[in-house]
């Protein structure tokens, strides 16, 4: 079953993307065109044939810089600042993990309206301070009808600037971006779904990705 990204169960969704480069138009293991303006067959399950879309793939790598893999303590340092951008949001986060080149998040994503009395310095949570905003950045032009797309989209795009900065700023990456610019957004179904999400995430570990639990203290 597929559920729509404003049906979540209980507000949680799972949100993952890669580095900049590492998954890129036409590529071998299956794409998407923006907003689907191309029809295109596969996915990472079921990959197209490999010279299925070979112009396009080589087009975007003459495009392109490099693409960007993370070493271990670059992962590290990525988890740890998006989970306390997201956390600094007013975000509930459950599970993080960084890799060489993509991330993972599950967290629960409330509309400030509704996410009701703030647990920390938030200033989006503040049902006072939204209401005080004409034009949330969340709420404006096209997606005024589906508000909780884009307020996943602008938190989580604050989360990716901050670790990015963190990590340039830091030498464990080089200046010009970190992360690919966009990124999934799943809707968990049900408390079974948000185990099994969990799980998946968590088992990134024994791959030699950093992670993040509220469960545990990190390794």
């Amino acid at each position: 079953m597929h559920v729509r990204i404003r049906d979540a169960w209980n507000g949680w969704y799972h949100i993952n993307g890669n580095t900049y480069g590492t998954w890129i138009r036409g590529d071998d293991r299956g794409w998407r065109s923006r907003h689907h303006r191309e029809h295109v067959e596969g996915d990472y399950r079921n990959p197209p044939p490999i010279e299925a879309y070979a112009a396009q793939r080589e087009a975007s790598r003459r495009l392109m810089s490099a693409p960007v893999r993370l070493v271990f303590a670059a992962r590290r340092r990525a988890v740890d600042e998006i989970v306390g951008s997201l956390v600094h949001q007013g975000i509930q986060v459950i599970a993080c993990c960084v890799d060489d080149h993509h991330y993972h998040i599950l967290a629960k994503f409330m509309l400030p309206s509704t996410a009701g009395k703030p647990t920390g310095p938030n200033p989006w949570a503040s049902i006072e301070t939204t209401r005080a905003c004409v034009d949330p950045p969340w709420a404006s032009g096209k997606t005024r009808n589906q508000p909780i797309y884009a307020y996943i989209r602008h938190v989580v795009g604050l989360a990716k600037s901050r670790s990015a900065r963190a990590l340039s700023e830091s030498g464990l990456a080089a200046d010009g971006g970190v992360w690919g610019k966009r990124f999934k957004i799943t809707a968990v179904e049900n408390r079974r779904h948000q185990l099994r999400t969990y799980r998946y995430i968590m088992s990134h570990e024994h791959r030699g990705a950093a992670v993040w639990t509220m469960l545990r203290k990190p390794k």
